[in-house]
């Protein structure tokens, strides 16, 4: 990483340097500040030698005119020879990726160094993550022979028709975003397991306004414009970072995408969005397998329930009985929602379910009607969903009920169709919810915890309030402090971080009078870690109900007498747990633990309301001192005895004024103690004299008359006969969780680390 006096220097004086060391005299710069001679062809000696070869005859002409297609007219450009001009520079090589919010263009640092790049005539190279084996793969060696090129070597090599056909006019040239915008039905997913972000960025394309908060705007291949480097947006762990990556991207040795790619080959946001996903997460690999939930999260910043429906057959969250009213609430306020066919238990590749579906197919739910249709058979009430294949390129033959062309379909007339709202585009059909839960093994719905950066078309389908009202707060578990384990782990469980829930009123439709909360606790992500075996650890919350006039943080005897209203289903190992409550009005405690006592890490906990007026806050209280008492232990019987020599020290060490400052109280309490064989603690030192004088200097004189001064011994000889109780061997060391009692017992009762 470069420091910022680097990254301050003139710009001129840079330009200067690479012109008499680079390119006058065959040497190019690296980012160590060295030079390398470059060879006789003036390319790197890193350039493969097949794009030499096939570049030499294009050198002679280093200026042509070509069309642009993002420009529409002929403008000139540098010729293809300086795509390859790869050099690393100094500058830019291995900028670290900012935070901010959402919303345009790339940030002004990423400006700042395509601007740097531009007027160097350096494309960009990322040494943070590079282009060799280490990105790709870190648990095995690449299954096929990869290269890397940029995208306009990629264009070169398929420019002779490729796979996919395409005439070498059609695709002369690379485009960041095709022609007629982002097309779902181009998106390929390659040869990475990486199938939870395809469908996750197919479910995003359905509404482009959120694709704008990934992909900042204005990026393209345009000669005045590029320079070797893009950004993207991930939302991670309650933060919006941007994450710069160069362009070159693995193939294979003839330029045939590998991974995620688009099925227009001159396009390339999916294969650029992918490698930034990839050096976020630390490598290709990482992604291998994943979550289309966390995919959504980290694309659009919203918070994804997760369901496993019944026909799984697996362990998981069961969807609620009203689930056809979540879906409709879901939608009035554009919630993303996917369903997905498992892929376990297949025979093979083309294997087609009876129902019409791709085992591992994923689609995208797009509606959902309850409606009351009455006919000669009388009144009867359906609930249906309306689905869209977010893979175009697997056919869907959905037959059953409520298909095109089923009884159920055609004994609507067109009209009465129209007039209910039963209507489909390409790509969608309509099925029953029953046959819904009975076909589809799992079901995310990505909640959108704030608005998109653009609404183009304000519509009447959109929800009054688009985003739900939302809390989002911080908190860790320490090591010997808060991670007290799940709550049957009795000795520690009370010691886990608390949060207040407040509850005012219910939701105004709700026929039982709850109000409907959803709960998520995100723990820090670890597949980046992947290489090194970390593992996620098992996470969970619980939620008591606090009594009336009760002051978190509560005390461990809360938690022996009460026990906790609603938790999660299950403690999972995964990044997040998400659950979806119904509570009476009131004041509630969450407590976000792990399984397991003693697992410290990092946590974020969201909370999604229907209802603005409800609250969920920390409950850190400020530490009252006030109310100190001299408790623990019992006393020594023969306390009264020590009276008469509290009161001779006193007198001997203040004087005619009858009253001590720090330096008189050390001694005097050092002498007490080493007389008081059930206080085995000695040696108070001055620094702790002046706080004791502070305790209960109320006039600010910096010191104690008698009654306080035998205040302040009892308080001392009762603390250090408590903390002798939690320390049997005499080590002068107690665990903090012990101490925590001890600061309880001592009176501090609201004290919380």
């Amino acid at each position: 990483m470069q420091s910022n006096q680097l990254l301050n220097d003139s710009l001129e004086n840079k330009l200067e340097h690479l012109n008499v060391c680079g390119d006058d005299f065959g040497y190019s710069h690296n980012s160590n500040s060295q030079y390398r001679l470059r060879d006789k062809t003036g390319y790197p000696p890193d350039t493969p030698q097949r794009y030499v070869n096939d570049m030499q005859t294009a050198r002679h002409n280093t200026r042509t005119m070509m069309f642009d297609s993002n420009i529409g007219s002929l403008s000139p450009k540098v010729a293809e020879n300086n795509y390859c001009r790869s050099s690393p520079s100094p500058m830019v090589a291995n900028r670290p990726s900012t935070v901010f919010s959402p919303v345009g263009g790339p940030s002004s640092s990423f400006e700042k160094i395509r601007q740097e790049l531009l007027h160097s005539g350096h494309l960009f190279c990322d040494s943070a993550f590079p282009a060799d084996d280490s990105s790709l793969y870190y648990s095995q060696r690449p299954p096929c022979h990869i290269v890397w090129m940029r995208p306009s070597e990629i264009v070169a090599a398929n420019s002779g028709g490729g796979s996919m056909g395409i005439t070498p006019r059609r695709i002369s040239t690379p485009e960041f975003i095709g022609e007629g915008g982002i097309k779902l039905s181009e998106l390929r997913q390659g040869e990475l397991g990486d199938c939870w972000v395809v469908a996750a960025l197919a479910a995003i394309a359905s509404q482009p306004s959120l694709l704008s908060r990934t992909i900042p705007t204005g990026q393209s291949f345009r000669v005045e414009w590029y320079a070797g480097i893009f950004a993207f947006r991930f939302w991670r762990f309650g933060r919006w970072e941007e994450v710069y990556i160069d362009d070159r991207l693995p193939v294979r040795s003839g330029g045939q995408p590998l991974f995620v790619h688009s099925g227009r080959l001159n396009e390339f946001w999916p294969t650029l969005l992918e490698k930034a996903y990839a050096k976020l997460n630390g490598s290709y690999e990482a992604l291998n397998v994943g979550l289309v939930g966390d995919a959504m999260d980290d694309l659009t910043g919203g918070l994804t329930e997760s369901y496993t429906l019944p026909g799984a057959e697996e362990q998981g969250l069961q969807p609620p009985s009203d689930l056809d009213d979540i879906l409709i609430k879901s939608f009035d306020r554009r919630s993303l929602i996917t369903a997905r066919i498992k892929t376990k238990g297949a025979p093979g590749p083309g294997f087609v379910i009876p129902a019409g579906f791709v085992p591992g197919q994923a689609f995208g739910l797009t509606d959902c009607r309850k409606l009351r249709l009455t006919d000669a058979s009388g009144s009867r009430l359906l609930r249906l969903v309306r689905l869209r294949n977010l893979w175009p390129s697997v056919r869907v033959d959905w037959t059953g009920a409520w298909s095109e062309g089923s009884t159920e379909w055609l004994s609507l007339p067109p009209q009465d169709r129209l007039k209910v709202g039963l209507v489909k585009a390409q790509e969608e059909f309509w099925m029953s919810i029953e046959d819904f839960v009975a076909n589809f093994d799992y079901l995310d719905i990505c909640h959108l915890t704030e608005p998109p950066p653009v609404i183009s078309k304000p519509s009447n389908a959109y929800h009054s309030t688009y985003h739900f009202p939302s809390v989002h707060l911080r908190g860790r578990w320490l090591r010997g402090v808060s991670c007290g384990g799940r709550p049957y782990i009795r000795a520690s469980h009370w010691a886990n971080p608390q949060f207040r829930l407040g509850i005012n009123s219910p939701d105004p439709t709700d026929p039982e009078g709850l109000a409907t909360t959803v709960i998520a606790l995100m723990q820090a992500d670890r597949r980046r870690l992947r290489h090194r075996a970390p593992r996620l650890a098992s996470i969970g919350f619980v939620l008591y109900r606090l009594p009336s006039g009760a002051n978190p943080p509560m005390p461990r005897g809360f938690f022996e007498t009460n026990h906790h209203i609603a938790s999660v289903d299950f403690f999972f190992d995964s990044r997040e747990v998400v659950k979806r409550l119904k509570l009476t009005p009131g004041h509630y405690l969450l407590v976000p633990c792990t399984y397991a006592a003693d697992q410290p890490g990092e946590f974020l906990l969201r909370l999604l309301f229907d209802h603005p007026d409800r609250i969920c806050e920390p409950t850190l209280e400020r530490v009252e001192l006030s109310g100190l008492a001299a408790t623990g232990p019992e006393l020594d019987p023969n306390y009264e005895l020590f009276q008469p020599r509290l009161r001779r020290l006193f007198y001997e060490a203040s004087g005619e004024s009858m009253a001590v400052d720090a330096f008189q109280l050390e001694p005097i309490l050092n002498c007490l103690l080493r007389d008081d064989h059930r206080a085995p603690y000695n040696m108070v030192s001055t620094d702790a004299c002046r706080s004791l004088v502070a305790l209960l200097d109320r006039d600010g004189t910096g010191r104690l008359c008698e009654s306080d001064f035998r205040r302040i011994w009892d308080i001392l000889r009762s603390w250090s006969r408590l903390f002798a109780s939690f320390d049997p061997q005499r080590t002068a060391h107690v665990t903090s969780l012990d101490f925590r009692i001890i600061v309880e017992q001592a009176g501090i009762f609201d004290f919380l680390i």
